[in-house]
């Protein structure tokens, strides 16, 4: 019998970052936290990409006003029940238009579901977002996390007895990209170079 291939349940990484026995819990609790760490307190920020909110919940915790945006409501739903005082819309990011901006756009683990044509109409998206002099962070896997994330899928197929639930099984490489009219502030990598990110300020005009 064929294993089954599921969505990825709404409360997953909640409990990866929460629980210290969950297997991936390492790994996204030095993720998130660390992320979490680039945004300034007090800033109104702009989820993009929030998934189930475990990053917008701790946001908040530094006094962020946080809006997050995502295409699937079942996420969206449990983000709301973490965190009530945060906005959360349903919306395709290479359609978003909020009519506003923030002081930081966060958009983490995510431009790497989008296919390389994709990912340009996104980030011009983003920065739409932004207020001049604010921040743009970017996280997404890094090389040796693509190369290792055949061996990823054999220890999901053994820890949860099923292949896959990300929206496409194999994640696509970021490349590095100019982005008119802002400038980079920070780059690197984290969780023994797993994930790379990138904050880019906004130039004021």
């Amino acid at each position: 019998m064929p294993e089954p291939v599921r969505a990825q349940p709404p409360d997953y990484y909640y409990r990866a970052y929460t629980q210290m026995h969950h297997p991936a819990h390492w790994f996204h609790k030095r993720r998130l936290g660390f992320l979490a760490s680039l945004v300034p307190n007090d800033s109104v920020v702009l989820d993009a990409g929030c998934g189930s909110g475990v990053l917008a919940w701790l946001l908040t915790q530094k006094g962020c006003l946080v809006t997050g945006v995502d295409y699937d409501a079942a996420r969206l739903e449990f983000a709301q029940q973490i965190c009530l005082e945060s906005a959360f819309v349903l919306g395709d990011l290479r359609q978003l238009n909020l009519s506003r901006q923030f002081d930081v756009v966060i958009c983490a683990d995510v431009l790497e579901h989008f296919s390389e044509q994709e990912r340009p109409v996104v980030v011009t998206n983003l920065v739409r977002h932004l207020k001049h002099d604010g921040l743009l962070i970017l996280s997404f896997p890094s090389l040796a996390y693509c190369a290792l994330e055949p061996l990823w899928w054999l220890a999901r197929r053994f820890l949860f007895r099923y292949r896959w639930w990300d929206d496409q099984p194999k994640h696509h490489r970021v490349e590095p990209s100019i982005i008119t009219d802002c400038t980079a502030v920070r780059d690197g990598a984290i969780c023994l170079g797993l994930v790379h990110y990138s904050v880019i300020r906004r130039l004021k005009s």
